[in-house]
């Protein structure tokens, strides 16, 4: 039998959501205090100019990165927050909905964060975000998704796949 006074496990949607309220209000009231839903193995990935994603690691990197971008000048309207469990306990939280600046324009986003576990509570170790409708990546260096499947050479795709689960064996062939 269940111990009655044990905590029942709050769900990855409910974290998600709650995740996403405080992060979303620090990120606009507060931006400077952002960097601490983070450690320094996190990873940051924003979208360049040319469209290529950078990637940012550290606190304080992801401290200069994200107060770079002006976020206290803009207005978060979120359009809808999905979240799942992952791996070791973690949370995978996918964000959508439309950024507006001090211009009034409303632009389409999308954001990913995989919410890690630690002592207490959760870090986020990785942040995605990317803005839709905007086609500004017509250079040769980005292929589009067909071409970039179709050059994987069977050497460069492993054989075996391990699969840490109780039940299954330790490597499964593909």
């Amino acid at each position: 039998m269940a111990d009655p006074a044990a905590p029942t496990p709050v769900s990855a949607q409910v974290v998600g959501n709650a995740f996403i309220q405080q992060y979303y209000h620090i990120l606009h009231q507060s931006p400077r205090l952002v960097h601490r839903f983070y450690q320094d193995i996190s990873k940051l990935g924003r979208p360049e100019e040319d469209g290529s994603m950078s990637i940012t690691t550290t606190m304080d990197a992801i401290n200069a990165k994200i107060l770079s971008l002006n976020y206290g000048n803009f207005k978060a309207e979120i359009k809808s927050v999905d979240a799942q469990e992952s791996l070791d306990g973690g949370v995978s939280v996918l964000v959508t909905g439309y950024m507006t600046g001090m211009d009034n324009i409303q632009r389409q986003f999308t954001q990913s964060f995989f919410l890690a576990p630690q002592d207490k509570g959760y870090f986020v170790l990785n942040d995605m975000f990317h803005y839709m409708n905007i086609d500004n990546h017509h250079d040769e260096d980005h292929a589009p998704t067909e071409d970039v499947m179709a050059s994987a050479t069977p050497e460069q795709v492993p054989k075996v796949v391990p699969v840490p689960e109780n039940n299954i064996p330790e490597q499964v062939a593909i």
